[in-house]
């Protein structure tokens, strides 16, 4: 959100991999983007793009400590971004097998989109 100007789009997906025994959670925006020689740096300790290609404030620790969190959830982080088009944050986690039912069918997605923000809800559509 921080990232992306106003007008800007943000996604949230869920997606089951039931061959990898994983969920990801992919987050994407339509904001400024990072440079690809920058990308490799991203998840380190107070690194930050700003002189390159913002003046937004930060501490240079989110990306950090998101990656600590779902490492020591056993999970992964990866990123894929352009500059001027927007980037995409994926978190992958372990997936236990659940039992069957009428859940969403393993290897579809969700969506979920943003609704009424001042109530807190959110709509979820496949």
């Amino acid at each position: 959100i921080k990232y992306t100007p106003t007008g800007g789009r943000i996604a949230v997906q869920v997606r089951h991999d039931p061959a990898a025994a994983e969920v990801g959670v992919p987050v994407s925006d339509t904001g400024i983007g990072i440079p690809e020689e920058c990308l490799a740096q991203i998840f380190d300790r107070f690194y930050r793009v700003e002189r390159k290609v913002h003046t937004i404030k930060g501490t240079g620790l989110g990306l950090t400590i998101v990656k600590k969190i779902v490492e020591e959830h056993n999970g992964r982080v990866g990123v894929k971004s352009a500059l001027g088009e927007g980037s995409t944050f994926s978190i992958y986690l372990p997936a236990e097998p659940q039992p069957e039912g009428p859940a969403q069918a393993p290897g579809t997605s969700g969506a979920v989109q943003a609704g009424d923000q001042e109530a807190g809800r959110l709509s979820v559509g496949a």
